[in-house]
């Protein structure tokens, strides 16, 4: 068998266990853990990136390169929410993937490359809707950890309840940010259309004066 047979047979054998192993006493399953530390992640990239103050503590040369090359700087956002999720994944005690963090990152880098090209209505409803989540999901860890306090059936008929709130809301979140990104596409595509550039639009800064 060659490296990568055993490599991918390792990580087929990993995903099958994670999708049905439940921790002593708790509810939640390994994968869905892992679902909800992303969505923390999600949270968690955008208020790092929206704290945006700090960038002149680094050296002039430093600052130079990330002021002028958008490819540099979304090198940076992939890193940092590479690093969110698996800090995220460590500090619930949950021993994810490599390769699945991997893809949660890539996933999350796309979300986010749409949501930067939203109109500020769409923005301000996502980051409410990701806060509403957050909430649930701490009623969820809750409930999980719970198991001295409240039965298990009441604890899994909640956390059935919370983790399909979650499931609406997410998907209504994305539903919102692709609409909020074609519609934003769509509007400067009329106004630029001979000199429109998708790859531009999705990586360049945006000119706000």
């Amino acid at each position: 068998m060659n490296p990568f047979s055993k490599f991918f047979d390792s990580f087929k054998k990993y995903y099958n266990w994670e999708k049905t192993h439940v921790d002593k006493g708790e509810i939640l399953t390994i994968d869905q853990k892992n679902k909800q530390t992303v969505i923390g992640g999600v949270f968690l990239i955008l208020l790092a990136i929206s704290a945006n103050y700090l960038g002149v503590t680094l050296t002039c040369e430093t600052q130079q390169i990330l002021n002028t090359n958008p490819y540099a700087k979304f090198l940076i956002i992939y890193c940092l929410i590479f690093f969110s999720l698996s800090l995220s994944a460590q500090a619930n005690g949950l021993a994810i993937h490599p390769i699945v963090t991997l893809i949660s990152s890539t996933a999350v880098f796309v979300f986010y490359i749409f949501f930067i090209r939203c109109s500020i209505f769409f923005i301000l409803m996502t980051f409410f809707c990701l806060f509403i989540i957050l909430v649930l999901q701490n009623y969820v860890y809750y409930y999980n950890s719970s198991q001295e306090i409240i039965p298990k059936e009441e604890r899994e008929r909640r956390i059935k309840n919370l983790l399909k709130y979650i499931y609406f809301i997410f998907i209504f979140v994305t539903v919102m940010i692709v609409m909020g990104f074609f519609i934003h596409l769509t509007r400067d595509f009329k106004n630029q259309y001979k000199s429109f550039s998708l790859f531009k639009y999705l990586f360049h800064y945006r000119d706000c004066n």
